[in-house]
């Protein structure tokens, strides 16, 4: 009895530490990201640069990294801040529904399971092909939705290395390439690379020069070339 015990409580340890390490390692994951995104925001002048700690709003700074260095670096206006927290909004609510919808379906299934539907204490007899509609439908419906946010999701993913292709640019031109593709093959990779990008600037065109005015006009206060007016 005690080898079978000492058995149980060491197979119990094995899968906690299975599940545990894969909750650390994403754990670790977005505290190196959120300080890199965090550290880089706040230091050339981007508003808000604390939202990159939380879920949507990260994706809102990487949009706003990205969208400050094509300004300043290549004279473009973008807007990848709006169109990356627009995608993450709409896969947030898209996954919900395909939850909802799934939860549904299985219900149906239990519901009529055995070839009856169970209200309460009592049991209603439906025809089988009743029974299948009121199943198939649901599913079709989760089928669907998880196609529409396949597509939604790929298009997000396309957008925020985008984004990350000009965040290594503006850090580190040299390597750049590197870190994305690096990103692309193995996520977990871009933890590590955002971080080690926090203090670097290699990629940004020199701050300009304010001009001093002169003494009879007001003096006005200090513009950042590199602040976030948006």
């Amino acid at each position: 009895m005690q080898v079978h015990f000492n058995f149980i409580v060491d197979l119990a340890a094995v899968v906690i530490t299975v599940m545990l390490l894969p909750m650390l390692l994403v754990l670790l994951c977005w505290v190196l990201e959120s300080i890199g995104m965090h550290n880089i925001a706040k230091r050339r002048g981007i508003h808000h640069a604390w939202l990159s700690w939380i879920p949507l709003g990260n994706m809102w700074i990487l949009g706003s990294i990205s969208d400050q260095y094509r300004y300043v670096a290549r004279g473009e206006q973008r807007s990848r801040r709006k169109v990356l927290l627009a995608f993450s909004i709409l896969n947030t609510v898209l996954s919900c529904i395909l939850i909802g919808g799934i939860l549904f379906v299985l219900f149906q299934v239990f519901r009529y399971s055995g070839g009856h539907a169970y209200y309460g204490s009592h049991m209603d007899y439906l025809p089988e092909s009743e029974m299948l509609r009121q199943v198939i439908a649901p599913l079709i419906f989760s089928i669907g939705m998880a196609v529409i946010l396949s597509v939604c999701l790929v298009l997000q993913l396309v957008f925020t290395y985008m984004a990350l292709s000009d965040l290594f640019r503006s850090c580190t031109p040299e390597n750049h390439a590197l870190f994305l593709v690096l990103s692309i093959l193995i996520p977990v990779t871009l933890a590590f690379f955002v971080f080690a990008c926090r203090k670097r600037d290699n990629g940004m065109p020199p701050r300009r020069e304010i001009p001093q005015q002169p003494p009879a006009e007001p003096r006005r206060a200090p513009v950042e070339p590199w602040e976030d007016h948006s």
